[in-house]
């Protein structure tokens, strides 16, 4: 992989190209990356990768793991998929208002309607568009943390 990086007086927007050969899904993960760090998500329609949509990170409730790929849920309840896998969709969200739940989803707290206190230390969110998540015990304190109830 060859990376460059020019800057130039003057230069007012960041342009990126990545190149590569057709079908290759590293640089499609590179691509969708540097979507999350303009404030989108790029996404499929079906698992089949045909159809695709780039999405703004505030219609985006939760991002499940599934496999080697992750399913991105809107909060108007369409499910999209990702081909990237969840801890690196998790790397790409880093500086965002994305929090990990537990071992297999993301949730964005913007999205957040209700939070519950549930047997185990655990919590529950009701997300915006529908549905709810648990948090499981290990990521309860970060959640806590992020939405700034700590003891």
């Amino acid at each position: 992989m060859k990376v460059r990086l020019i800057q130039r007086e003057g230069q007012q927007d960041i342009e990126v190209t990545v190149l590569s050969a057709p079908g290759d899904k590293r640089a499609e993960r590179i691509a969708d990356s540097l979507r999350t760090a303009g404030g989108k998500l790029a996404a499929y329609i079906s698992a089949t990768g045909i159809e695709r949509r780039v999405v703004p990170l505030s219609c985006v409730s939760s991002i499940r793991s599934n496999g080697d790929c992750a399913l991105v849920q809107l909060t108007d309840g369409t499910i999209l998929h990702s081909p990237s896998r969840l801890g690196e969709l998790e790397t790409s969200l880093h500086d965002t208002d994305f929090v990990r739940t537990s071992r297999q989803e993301l949730v964005n707290l913007d999205n957040v309607e209700t939070i519950r206190p549930e047997f185990g230390s655990r919590l529950l969110l009701g997300l915006r568009g529908g549905g709810e998540t648990i948090v499981s015990r290990s990521y309860a304190h970060q959640v806590k943390e992020r939405i700034g109830v700590t003891r």
